[in-house]
């Protein structure tokens, strides 16, 4: 399934990154199952079987950027940040 939009519009009419939402998504399937044996061996598992996807997934895209030649640098910080004390009135 691949993810066209990476924000979510919310009902307040905010953006909500991607990454943001999906961790809601996991956090609160955690929650609904942390006592129950069964679910947490069912997520444990599924966490063993997504991480080795990705991984391949990822290796895969790695090998694909470098024999074309693209970078696969990514910028961390978002370009919307603030830095501290930006927007403070002098006194």
């Amino acid at each position: 399934m691949l993810v066209e939009k990476r924000t979510i519009t919310s009902q307040a009419g905010k953006s909500i990154p991607w990454r943001h939402n999906i961790t809601r998504k996991f956090y609160n399937l955690v929650l609904r199952s942390e006592d129950n044996e069964d679910a947490i061996k069912i997520i444990e598992e599924s966490l063993k079987r997504d991480s080795l996807a990705i991984d391949s997934l990822c290796c895969t895209e790695s090998v694909r950027m470098l024999s074309s030649g693209i970078s696969s640098s990514k910028i961390l910080d978002p370009a919307h940040s603030r830095t501290k004390g930006r927007g403070k009135r002098a006194k």
